[in-house]
């Protein structure tokens, strides 16, 4: 028997069972994720953006611009990413009352352990699920081509924003860190003394060791004063996880070449970036909106089992 699970966020594949009496297909259920609906009554009001399996370094380093592939290496130029949205100016507590949230009576208050809200906690935790990351920095990458189309098509604004804010507030900039990705069949053409930001939210690990487990063929080491240590709220706790938001900017200290493996020195230099603070127009999401809920809910679950919450 054959039988093909229909082609959504969650299913991208088919099944196939070798004998008739083989269990039947799992049902298939959509899913969005902290998405806010288009202004324009054209575009879908959810993301349907397919959640790839994918090789999460290739995807969380991937930069917009023009690539050669040469046998199985990816050659892609790393530059100052003009493209995504940052928008970190101008970005205060104009935008606390976040309607798509707080409806929620779990996320009303803050938590008494930590700094951030539980909001702010739990989009930290949503990104770092492999399911939506991958979506979420193709979106950001382009974003930022103009504002219209930010409001037109960029459908994680929510999560954007509440990133950016739990990044800005859980930051000490009295530090900057030393990090390390590894990344796997995918080269970064730079050159020494180039300006460059990775664009998109970006994970690097305190752990080199462990970043050198995800590939070889391009290492960053990445001395950085806007990361911020998140492995209190990321589901990968053991990964000493540091997250690098789209708008620091890094120069390029040293390029070590050998053979066809390269490794990349950064060092942070300050943030640029291209876009004011955007309003989250469009409206909220509906009160009844049963995959939002189920996600938030599954997540402080999750955040409640391993006390982050």
């Amino acid at each position: 028997m054959s039988c093909h699970v229909p082609q959504s966020p969650l299913c991208p594949i088919s099944v196939s069972s070798a004998s008739p009496g083989a269990p039947q297909c799992p049902p298939c259920v959509t899913q969005s994720v902290l998405c806010v609906p288009s202004v324009s009554h054209s575009v879908p009001p959810w993301s349907l953006w397919p959640l790839f399996s994918m090789a999460p370094l290739a995807q969380t380093l991937a930069l917009p611009a023009m690539t050669v592939t040469t046998a199985a290496i990816t050659i892609v130029r790393l530059d100052m990413a003009q493209k995504p949205f940052d928008g970190q100016n101008g970005c205060g507590d104009d935008k606390n009352k976040l309607s798509e949230l707080k409806h929620f009576d779990f996320l009303k208050n803050g938590s008494d352990s930590s700094t951030l809200t539980k909001d702010q906690a739990i989009a930290l935790l949503v990104y770092t699920m492999k399911s939506v990351y991958s979506d979420f920095n193709a979106a950001v990458r382009t974003a930022g081509n103009s504002s219209q189309e930010y409001q037109d098509n960029f459908y994680f604004k929510t999560l954007h924003f509440l990133l950016t804010q739990a990044l800005q507030k859980l930051r000490d900039p009295n530090e900057c860190l030393n990090v390390s990705r590894g990344v796997k069949d995918v080269q970064f053409d730079v050159k020494l003394g180039d300006k460059v930001r990775f664009g998109e939210f970006t994970s690097l690990l305190l752990d080199k060791k462990v970043a050198q487990g995800y590939g070889a063929d391009t290492m960053f080491e990445v001395h950085t004063c806007h990361g911020v240590d998140i492995r209190k709220f990321s589901f990968n706790e053991s990964e000493k996880e540091v997250q690098i938001p789209p708008f620091e900017t890094f120069e390029v200290t040293k390029v070590t070449r050998e053979g066809k493996k390269v490794q990349i020195e950064l060092r942070s230099t300050g943030t640029v970036s291209n876009d004011d603070c955007e309003p989250l127009k469009g409206g909220s999401l509906p009160r009844n909106s049963p995959h939002l809920g189920g996600l938030l809910l599954a997540t402080v679950a999750m955040a409640v089992a391993v006390g982050t919450l």
